[in-house]
């Protein structure tokens, strides 16, 4: 995955980038497999935020006997911006995605289809995660409602 960081005088670039790496290569691992590959599991339990229930909402909707593998190629991204939170040392990257989906149907036959996508990956108390996803221009699959105070926890 490539990454465009603009400048940012509270984070450096280096640290910025790889973090969000990180958290975007985990965000698409959910939604990818290849044949014969186990079934990722996505968190969606009682206390889930409304961004993880909605993910997992459309996590559930893919079928893995039609499509026998669903991966990303070509992944390109920019953080459009970062924000920082007065009273704690956290912030806010909203990532702007471009890649290609690769499909291959159970016949074996192989499709490319270029996505664009914005995520939010929030940096809290542990490690920064994407907590929302535009799923259309102006609508965050979270609804609004990022739920930064049950991320921002200690998991250790």
């Amino acid at each position: 995955m490539s990454l465009a960081v603009p400048h940012s005088p509270h984070v450096r670039a280096a640290a910025l980038r790889s973090s969000v790496e990180r958290s975007v290569a985990s965000h698409l691992h959910a939604e990818s497999w290849l044949t014969g590959m186990p079934l990722v599991t996505y968190f969606n339990g009682v206390d889930a935020t409304p961004f993880q229930s909605a993910r997992a909402a459309y996590l559930a909707t893919f079928d893995r006997t039609a499509t026998a593998s669903r991966t990303f190629e070509d992944v390109m991204g920019t953080i459009e911006r970062y924000d920082t939170f007065a009273d704690i040392v956290s912030g806010m990257a909203t990532v702007r995605l471009a890649a290609t989906v690769v499909t291959t149907d159970a016949a074996g036959r192989t499709e490319r289809q270029p996505t664009a996508r914005r995520v939010k990956v929030f940096f809290g108390n542990w490690e920064p995660e994407v907590v929302d996803e535009e799923v259309k221009p102006g609508v965050w699959r979270s609804g609004g409602d990022l739920a930064l105070i049950d991320i921002d926890v200690s998991r250790a």
